[in-house]
């Protein structure tokens, strides 16, 4: 059950974000807002899949990575590099309110603050680790765009050959920066098999990564028919 659930989901958003590739920029700044606000209320979310356990924020977080793919695919340089530093901006503005809403004196509605303060009452040390961790964003941008310059300057400005390779080696680049920063900041000297932590979620990361590339080309085909 869990497997279907985590990866209907997972589908479900892709798909989104294939078809908001065609509607325009705006449309992937809605979905990413939501996919970052999504993540973080279900990153404490623990849930088995194929014997090995998986935050269900993790699963959704990854698909930031196919967001960023699709607008330096598709728009204008640097326009990545803007949704991502909005993408911090979001988090940062969502941890805040979040801390400032706990620490009120609630006058009613007890059952629904205790909820909310054991949902969002994290460390100091993890809420730094996530925002921190997610420059592996700016890592995954950065590759991908020198991979397309690459392709461009082979290919005579045609940019086709090579997209599998490019949104797969960028992300495999970029989510393995934010899975070491964020566990090395959140859990070093806290669990004994750190490494083997890393390296299982990097694993699970990459299998996303993989799953994720058949979307990519999907919304190269839904833009292609948009523009005929």
């Amino acid at each position: 059950m869990n497997e279907i659930v985590a990866l209907s989901t997972f589908a479900l958003l892709c798909f989104a974000v294939a078809y908001a590739a065609r509607l325009g920029l705006k449309h992937l700044y809605v979905l990413s807002v939501f996919i970052i606000l999504a993540s973080n209320v279900t990153v404490g979310i623990q849930v088995d899949m194929f014997g090995t356990a998986v935050s269900l924020g993790v699963i959704i977080y990854s698909i930031i990575y196919l967001v960023t793919d699709v607008v330096s695919e598709f728009f204008e340089e640097n326009e990545a590099y803007k949704l991502a530093i909005t993408n911090v901006v979001v988090q940062i503005m969502f941890w805040v309110y979040m801390f400032l809403s706990i620490n009120t004196i609630p006058s009613g509605g007890e059952t629904a603050y205790e909820a909310m303060e054991a949902l969002f009452s994290t460390t100091a040390r993890i809420t730094v680790a996530a925002l921190v961790a997610s420059l592996g964003a700016f890592g995954d941008i950065w590759f991908y765009e020198w991979l397309l310059g690459k392709s461009r300057k082979k290919s005579k400005n045609d940019v086709t050959p090579g997209l599998w390779f490019r949104n797969m080696a960028s992300t495999f680049f970029g989510q393995s920066i934010n899975t070491a920063v964020f566990f090395t900041i959140a859990l070093y000297g806290v669990v004994p098999n750190l490494l083997s932590i890393v390296l299982s979620a990097i694993a699970i990361k990459w299998a996303i990564a993989v799953l994720d590339t058949p979307f990519l080309y999907w919304a190269r085909r839904i833009r292609e028919n948009a523009n005929n």
